[in-house]
């Protein structure tokens, strides 16, 4: 009879403690949805000499973020990574990568990534910048990225059909 109480008693706080991790990592997204709203709606001051790169993912953005960063430094090279000097603007807001001071501080003009809709990108008196690239070569280029950094094992059929056609990708 005890080891039965026992038994119910440890799945019951089994299933108490699954519920409570979930409403923990729901109220963490809320945080840092609150967050980044805050930071980019709120902190963040667009500059009139601000150029905003936006384009939907797997469509050249890396590409542009080298020629803008060429055209305003003169050729300069001297970084280890493309986005130390020019930001990925949500995810570094969001993750508390950088912080809008961190922002402030960068030399002009402030050169940012983005793959914010129209809706959810920041507005100004700043330059917008936007990519596009024929959507089949997106395709194939979000299938590999999928397949390469996020561990997907399904076929490129699978993934046009399942995910890319029904906006099931990120962003």
């Amino acid at each position: 009879m005890k080891s039965r109480i026992k038994t119910i008693a440890s799945s019951s706080l089994k299933g108490l403690s699954l519920l409570l991790r979930g409403a923990a990592d729901r109220l963490t997204d809320v945080a840092q949805i609150t967050d980044f709203a805050r930071a980019a709606y709120l902190d963040f001051i667009p500059r009139t000499d601000d150029i905003f790169i936006v384009t939907y993912p797997r469509s050249g953005t890396t590409w542009m973020q080298m020629i803008l960063y060429q055209l305003t430094t003169d050729g300069k090279m001297d970084f280890p990574h493309i986005c130390q000097v020019l930001p990925w603007f949500e995810r570094f807001v969001a993750m508390g990568v950088m912080s809008v001071a961190e922002f402030d501080r960068l030399p002009d003009p402030r050169i940012f990534k983005s793959h914010l809709s129209y809706p959810q990108i920041p507005k100004g008196p700043c330059k917008y910048v936007y990519v596009a690239r024929n959507g089949k070569d997106v395709a194939v280029s979000y299938y590999h990225f999928y397949v390469s950094h996020l561990f997907f094992k399904g076929t490129f059929s699978d993934f046009f059909e399942h995910r890319f056609m029904r906006g099931k990708v990120q962003f």
